[in-house]
This record gives structure tokens, C-alpha cells and sequence, in this order.
């Protein structure tokens, strides 16, 4: 936001997360364009609220919550709220979307997703962050750290009819969930498996989509899109660095989201059915693990 000349104010928030009503006051009252929760994902919905009641257009990181009920209070609000995922903006997948739309593989048979990090080696730059992702109070877990995958995969192939999980235990002592393999079969007949790991070195993730005339895969490590058909390879380079292209995918985002507080008339991308219908689906793969 400062980037972009923007003026920013932090609300500060104690050791647990909490922000307190009186910080809350004094954001209302220096009248902001727009606010952004970025806090842990078990405040996520009493924080946005605050700002909603007063129709602040309010954008919120992902997940935008940890459980179905909490989030339908802010179904009212849907119209000034925006859930951030970033991968919606990702040069990559755009292409992919692309190549999709223009049917170059024919038919989608399955896909396979994967995201793989070591956790414990992000607390040597932020401390809190790892004990954020591994701590269930805070709404840790791979499964809502992790949405980004479950959420594009659902956008590229539609709803989900069955699902299949498989919890992998890491370390006993942890009380959320670290590792799992997921087997979606989606509406339309396309099976994928995402794969989601907290302790794998070094980090992974890729996309490939099998189809009837060729395959497609999004290597995000390397930055590239290779399409292979009829015997053929084409490769497209999208960035020379993986922390470049995510940078420039939380860039047009921010810059989506600031079009749309500067301007209220304007219609903001509504998200918030697929983000409630993100974690409807997490309930139901926990009730399966």
C-alpha cells in the first residue's frame, strides 16, 4: 500500500491477536478507504465485522474464517468484502486458465496438486508466523494455511462431489493437522489429488492437469507453464523468480482492492460464496481424518 503512496495505519494487537475495542475506535475514526485483516484466522471474523457494520469495504486474508457458522455473519456484508487469494492474480494460473478455456488438452481427466514447505524453518525469520500455522487455537493447520490449493483447484474444475483424505502425522506434540493427501471427484467427473505438506525440504508446488490431447504443468518453483501435446513441448516463461511472481500477484490484487474502496460504485469481484464454500469443504475433510 505505502508502494503505491497509500497512507497506512496498524492497529496493534497483544501476544494472543487480540485487538482491542479502543484501537478499533480510533480506526473508525480516522475514516479509513479501506482496511485490511491480516491478523490470525480465528479473529478474522470479529475483526472484519467491526469495520463491515460501518461499510468500510474491508479486505480479508485468507481463509476468511475457520468454520462455517462464524462465517454466515458476514454473509449481509458480502458486497464490501474481499477474501485475499492471491493465486486468483497469479500469472500462472492465469495461463492456465487460458490454455483451459481454449480446450488444448481436450478433455480433463485428472489433475494433481502439491504444496510442500518446511514450517519450522519459516520461524527462523518469523517466529510468530510458524507458531501461527501450527497452533489450532489461532487456526492453524495445513488445511486453512494451505487454502490457496484447494481454492484454485475448485475454481479450475467446479464443485466437489466425494472426497477422499489421508492425514499424515508429522510430529505427535502438534495439535492441527501438518501434512494430508485429498482425492476430490468434482461434479464434472475430473479427479484431483492435492497433496499438502508442512515438512517437506526442499519447498514444492506445481500444478498438472492430464487431459485427453496432452498435459499441462505449472511449475511454480522454475516459473513456468509447459504445455505438452502431440508430441510436443512448449514451455512458457512467466518470471525469473518464484518470489517475484508472487510478489506481482499481491500487487494487482492490492491494486484491485484499492480501485474498489477509492471507488464504492464500482463492483468488487464478490468471493465470498467460494471462500464459505472452502471451508464448508475443510469441515467436511476434517470429519474425515
Amino acid at each position: 500500500l505505502e508502494k503505491f503512496n497509500h497512507k497506512v495505519y496498524y492497529l496493534s494487537r497483544n501476544n494472543s491477536g487480540k485487538i482491542s475495542k479502543k484501537n478499533f475506535e480510533k480506526a473508525i475514526n480516522l475514516q479509513p478507504n479501506g482496511v485490511i485483516i491480516c491478523t490470525p484466522s480465528s479473529f478474522h471474523i470479529s475483526h472484519a465485522l467491526f469495520f463491515l457494520k460501518n461499510k468500510i469495504p474491508t479486505f480479508i486474508e485468507k481463509p476468511i474464517g475457520v468454520n462455517v457458522k462464524e462465517v454466515k455473519k458476514l454473509r449481509r456484508y458480502e458486497n464490501y468484502l474481499y477474501v485475499g487469494y492471491n493465486l486468483h492474480f497469479h500469472t500462472g494460473i492465469q495461463i492456465v486458465k487460458k490454455l483451459l478455456s481454449k480446450k488444448s488438452i481436450g478433455k480433463v481427466w485428472n489433475s494433481k496438486v502439491h504444496f510442500g514447505a518446511y514450517v519450522p524453518d519459516w520461524g527462523k525469520k518469523n517466529e510468530y508466523l510458524s507458531k501461527y500455522m501450527l497452533s489450532k487455537k489461532l487456526g492453524g493447520g495445513v488445511l486453512l494455511t494451505s487454502i490457496h490449493e484447494i481454492n484454485y483447484t475448485i475454481s479450475l474444475f467446479g464443485k466437489v462431489d466425494k472426497i477422499q483424505a489421508l492425514k499424515i502425522t508429522n510430529n505427535n506434540k502438534i495439535k492441527v493437522e501438518t501434512s494430508i493427501e485429498l482425492l476430490f471427484k468434482h461434479k464434472q467427473g475430473i479427479v484431483s489429488n492435492i497433496s499438502l505438506y508442512m515438512f517437506e525440504k526442499p519447498m514444492r508446488r506445481f500444478l498438472k492437469i492430464v487431459g485427453e490431447k496432452g498435459k499441462i504443468l505449472l511449475d511454480f518453483n522454475n516459473c513456468e507453464v509447459i504445455l505438452f501435446k502431440n508430441n510436443k513441448t512448449s514451455v512458457r516463461n512467466y518470471s525469473d523468480n518464484y518470489i517475484k511472481s508472487f510478489n506481482l500477484s499481491y500487487e494487482k490484487q492490492m491494486k484491485f482492492f484499492i480501485n474498489f474502496a477509492r471507488n464504492k460504485k464500482q463492483s468488487l469481484i464478490n468471493n465470498y460464496k467460494e471462500s464459505v464454500y472452502d471451508i464448508y469443504l475443510i469441515e467436511k475433510i476434517k470429519k474425515l481424518i
